[in-house]
């Protein structure tokens, strides 16, 4: 017997290929042997994924050995299925693919059988699994896919691939989900199912629910879309996991419906729920904590005026459920933080009331939402944290700034600084509570609303609390004394506003130094409509001209378009009509253009407030007529 042990590599190869060209003309081979099989293909596949490199015998004709020639027609079927599944369980998964494809392409009836493509696709998928990078992976899945299509195409009987491998397939597809294409690539398997004749091979539930994760996992922007229409196709009986998914998918996506879809998934859960509780059968349809917050945190992100009221009635539903008995589920503080939220970027106070109008649209009552919620919140034993605290301040400012929602801005403005002091309490109590300067700026904001006296006595207690602080995180900012300039601007009180605002800016400036602050030009615009909001005068027009030549002389600053629009404003209300008024606002809109700050605010206004023979002189007759026939201003304004 000939030991390969005491022949090289390349002497083997030699002999083979001559044996080969033995073969091929019909001559036996003096030493073809069984036993050089092994050490020759671990070789050939070496060289077989190197194009360049090539082998040259003593015999001139060997070149690049295919592995169909390794499998000899009188090979043995086992023998070679048995090599498939070596390579397969030492995760070689190109050699072991390589052996198949091979092994398919022989003209006599030795074919691959079950277990051979099996172990061939457990392999790719354990690669898949185990792969350093999402690209490794999703190559790995690829071929695996690729193997369950070929098994499926192969017209003997026993190679169909099962169901539990569509579905591993489909798992890890849903691995990957996060790769693009990776979600198309499972809904691509799932219809080859789909259009299965075989009752044996047709998706199952778990089949669904594998490529609805994929969706409800991946970037894809609608992925709540492609995850309904599946979903609405499903003709077998559909499980929790079906609705936990579907809520998952709509409320991760950006879509525009996405809350509303996400809600009305969980709706037929508690449907089926209530069914499932009447009939004694165990409550599987029960919606998880997970659940409840995907659907709120989607709401706080939906774009829909209505958005506050349809978060509230989730809680609702939660609440309901639990009376009821049909969950002893309750609401956490994070579901409260989201509804808390919600109305703070709605602007909205009120909350959903059913009435039997017939009108489907949500009708809010004033009702004060937010002080339930936060009484909710106590009567749980919960301490409300920042974003709880903040949302409910921001709700307040939000409707008292919001003209069709206050009557009169300063009762909701006053509770929203009732809560910055409840917040501040509740730092001695928890350390989930935190003060800073933007909640003080928030209820401020508030305040800016009313033209009230009260509201500048309460803005100056807010600003000396500020600046008294020992707590830096609380310390005044240029956006700070620019609200207190606004609310001392538009008060109706005696004040003179002139001495008032000088004095607070020379506050603010010296208050920012000490804080390793500077201010910003927002701050000096508040200063000129503060001084322009005093008894018209030329005198008092001189000092909004010196505030401009002050930022003209700053480091710190710019002046922009808003700062000639206040100009311009105060050159209409503190000068007297006639040719010194004029001459101002000459003088002020051709220094923004030289500046290039014109912008459509700023031209509407100098249109607004100056004679027609000014406009048509500074504006009409530099602009200059496009294609179109549009008039349109200097390029260098």
């Amino acid at each position: 017997m000939i030991s390969r042990c005491h022949i090289s590599t390349s002497t083997r190869l030699r002999r083979y290929a001559f044996s080969k060209s033995l073969q091929i003309s019909g001559k036996k081979c003096p030493f073809y042997h069984p036993l050089l099989w092994d050490g020759f293909f671990s070789k050939a596949v070496r060289w077989e994924s190197n194009k360049s490199r090539r082998f040259n015998s003593s015999f001139g004709w060997f070149q690049q050995v295919s592995k169909l020639e390794w499998f000899g027609d009188g090979k043995d079927s086992s023998e070679m299925n048995k090599l498939v599944l070596q390579y397969a369980k030492e995760d070689k998964n190109v050699e072991s693919q390589e052996c198949l494809v091979a092994l398919e392409q022989r003209a006599d009836e030795v074919f691959p059988d079950l277990d051979a493509y099996s172990a061939v696709l457990n392999a790719w998928l354990r690669q898949s699994e185990n792969a350093e990078n999402a690209d490794d992976a999703y190559i790995a899945v690829e071929k695996a896919t690729g193997l369950l299509f070929r098994m499926r195409d192969q017209s003997k009987k026993g190679l169909k691939p099962s169901i539990p491998q569509h579905n591993a397939v489909l798992e890890a597809w849903g691995r990957i989900s996060q790769v693009k294409g990776s979600p198309q690539q499972s809904q691509k398997v799932l219809e080859e199912m789909e259009h299965e004749h075989s009752i044996n091979c047709k998706p199952t539930i778990e089949s669904y629910n594998l490529v609805l994760s994929s969706w409800a996992g991946s970037q894809e922007h609608l992925r709540g879309s492609a995850a309904q229409e599946i979903f609405e196709r499903i003709l077998i009986p559909k499980n929790d996991k079906t609705y936990r998914i579907m809520i998952q998918a709509w409320s991760h996506s950006k879509e525009v419906k996405a809350a509303f879809r996400a809600t009305g998934h969980l709706m037929k859960m508690l449907r089926l729920l209530q069914e499932q509780h009447a009939k004694g059968e165990t409550k599987s349809m029960e919606p998880t904590v997970e659940n409840y917050h995907s659907i709120l945190k989607a709401w706080t992100e939906a774009r829909d005026k209505h958005a506050a009221g349809k978060a509230f009635n989730v809680l609702r539903l939660l609440e309901d459920t639990y009376l009821k008995r049909y969950s002893d589920l309750q609401a956490d503080l994070s579901m409260y933080r989201f509804i808390l939220q919600t109305h703070a970027r709605s602007k909205v106070l009120g909350e959903p009331v059913s009435e039997d109008s017939g009108d489907s649209s949500l009708i809010m009552t004033h009702a004060p939402t937010i002080d339930k919620l936060l009484s909710k919140i106590w009567d749980r034993q919960y301490v409300p944290d920042t974003v709880c605290f903040a949302s409910a301040i921001t709700t307040y400012a939000n409707c008292a700034v919001h003209e069709s929602l206050a009557d009169d801005p300063l009762p909701l403005a006053k509770r929203a600084e009732e809560l910055l002091q409840e917040m501040v309490k509740s730092t001695l109590r928890s350390d989930t509570v935190e003060v800073a300067t933007e909640h003080y700026n928030t209820v401020l904001r508030a305040y800016t609303a009313t033209k009230r006296e009260e509201a500048v006595d309460a803005a100056f207690k807010l600003l000396d609390t500020m600046e008294n602080s020992s707590d830096n995180r609380i310390w005044p900012n240029s956006t700070t004394y620019s609200l207190v300039l606004t609310i001392l601007t538009k008060s109706e009180s005696t004040y003179m506003k002139v001495e008032e605002g000088e004095k607070l800016m020379s506050r603010a400036l010296r208050q920012l130094r000490n804080y390793g602050a500077k201010p910003d030009i927002f701050l000096y615009n508040a200063l000129i409509r503060a001084i322009a909001s005093d008894v018209p005068s030329e005198r008092t027009f001189r000092k909004t001209l010196q505030i401009l030549r002050e930022i003209h002389e700053s480091k710190d600053v710019e002046a922009n378009s808003e700062t000639f629009y206040c100009l311009l404003e105060a050159s209409a209300s503190l000068l007297e009509t006639g040719p010194t008024q004029f001459g101002a606002m000459e003088k002020l809109f051709s220094h923004a253009c030289d500046a290039g700050l014109i912008d459509r605010p700023l031209l509407t206004l100098f249109r607004s407030i100056s004679p027609p023979s000014i406009f048509s002189r500074i504006v009409v007759d530099a602009a200059k007529i496009d294609d179109d026939g549009t008039r349109v201003i200097p390029t260098t304004w």
